[in-house]
This record gives C-alpha cells, structure tokens and sequence, in this order.
C-alpha cells in the first residue's frame, strides 16, 4: 500500500493539478472531475482524451502568461492581437505561430 502511495504522490505532484477533497478524493482543477487517489484510477483518467485536451492547454497558458486573458470558459483573448480565440491547443499553437502574432509581439 505504501508504494502505491507513493506512485500516487509522484503523479499529483508531476501534473500538479490535481487536489485533495475532504472526503477521499483528488479533483482535476482544470475540468472538475473527482475520482479515487489510486494509480490505475489516476492514469486511466490521464491517458483521457478530455484530460489531455485540458492539460494541453493549460500548458500552452503556463508557457505564456502574458499572452492571454480569459473572457469565459471556453474563450481566450489575445493581448496583442486583440483576437478572440477558442480554448483549443490547436487553435492556439496555429496563433502563436501566426505572422500577425509575431508581428505584433516584436513591436511589443
């Protein structure tokens, strides 16, 4: 059992974002999703196309702090290109990438 806490405790700690419930339960912060601290149940849910979506988004915003800011739960907007932009880790790899985008970031 005590391995298996472990395992468990370094894949909170390796997504970092996922938190303890009072009642035996982690919950994803970035979709709401609770489920039991064991590690099949925490890497089934993380191999999840859902998940994946969230975290890979989260990631991109991570990178980019000043880039973005939230207008609602599934829009962004741009700072410097003043685009509205859907939470989709294409959609925001494809600006990031963009000719405007860079543009606009050069001049600052």
């Amino acid at each position: 059992m005590a391995a298996e806490s472990g395992k468990v405790n370094q894949l909170l700690k390796k997504y970092g974002v996922f938190i303890e419930c009072p009642y035996d339960k982690v919950r994803c912060v970035l979709t709401g999703h609770e489920l039991k601290p064991t590690v099949s149940a925490l890497e089934e849910y993380i191999k999840s196309p859902k998940f994946q979506s969230a975290y890979d988004v989260h990631q991109i915003l991570m990178e980019n702090p000043d880039v973005f800011e939230e207008l609602n739960k599934n829009l962004l907007g741009c700072k410097y290109t003043r685009r509205v932009l859907s939470r989709d880790r294409q959609t925001l790899l494809n600006h990031l990438n963009g000719k405007l985008f860079l543009r606009k970031k050069a001049k600052g």
